[in-house]
């Protein structure tokens, strides 16, 4: 059954920290608007114009489909990882953690990734452990209707094969169609358990759950309007560990140009901060 956030603070809900965590409020419960600053941990010390005012430049992309962080394990060859995917679904950008600051963007074609299966382009990517601790990776359909997963074998330290599940499959009611799935692994934010993230079709509601006691527990769901003021909708959203060891969660606009952006310390979410897409300098695709 679906368990409808509103019967809970929806704040605490897109947090979806554990029961005792703060959550990142004024006094009176009113969530403040995103501040524009200096990025704290979404790039690091590394890029000193993330969360200036600004836009693209030359040879950057100004908007993208998806952004993800991803938590360093054994198939990232325990580095942090950020993805970015094109505006045409069709060319995954990543970079990957240096010692405590990120390295340069790489750029892969997708079909390079899911060609097997004859993948071209896809709507959002997330990596993140299985239910036992295995490295998995996760794909979207570009239409939003099927997930695409494949599994690392550590025993021979490579990708498994993709594996195609439906949306409806993961028995969300009523939900057919989505816009980015994202698992992500245990941290100290969510209580040391599994998380599966999921943002309609739509854009504006947040579906979640939480996998415990060997079971995925039921689906939650919050209005993106009540998380941010002035934020109606959004394209994807992710969570996880930053190479300075911070919790980290994102979420990009409904119009793929601004990264909203938040980071757990001393057992609360701090505020959240904002930064234009073309300040991530994210290689443009032709």
């Amino acid at each position: 059954m679906l368990k409808n956030a509103l019967n809970f603070c929806l704040v605490a809900a897109l947090s979806l920290a554990s029961a005792h965590s703060a959550v990142a409020a004024g006094a009176n419960g009113v969530v403040s608007p995103p501040q524009r600053m200096p990025a704290l941990d979404l790039l690091d010390a590394g890029d000193d114009n993330i969360g200036q005012p600004g836009g693209a430049i030359a040879g950057t992309a100004g908007t993208i489909l998806a952004f993800d962080i991803t938590t360093a394990d054994v198939a990232t060859d325990n580095r942090a990882k950020l993805f970015a995917l094109s505006e045409n679904g069709e060319v995954l950008h990543q970079k990957a953690q240096q010692g405590p600051r990120w390295g340069a963007w790489k750029s892969n074609p997708v079909v390079n990734v899911l060609g097997d299966i004859g993948v071209t382009a896809i709507r959002s990517f997330s990596h993140g452990p299985n239910a036992f601790n295995q490295p998995k990776e996760y794909a979207l359909s570009s239409n939003g209707t099927e997930i695409y997963s494949r599994t690392f074998n550590e025993e021979w330290y490579e990708w498994g094969p993709w594996v195609t599940s439906t949306v409806e499959s993961l028995g969300i009611p009523g939900v057919t169609t989505i816009r980015s799935f994202d698992q992500e692994g245990r941290d100290a934010a969510i209580g040391r358990r599994l998380k599966e993230t999921v943002v309609s079709g739509d854009g504006r509601t947040i579906y979640f759950r939480f996998y415990e006691n060997q079971t995925w527990g039921a689906w939650y769901a919050a209005s993106v309007a009540a998380q941010i003021p002035g934020l109606v909708a959004i394209r994807s959203f992710s969570q996880g560990i930053t190479p300075s060891g911070l919790v980290r969660q994102d979420m990009l606009s409904d119009d793929g140009r601004t990264v909203y952006f938040r980071v757990f310390q001393n057992g609360a979410w701090g505020p959240w901060h904002v930064t234009p897409v073309g300040n991530l300098q994210v290689p443009e695709t032709p």
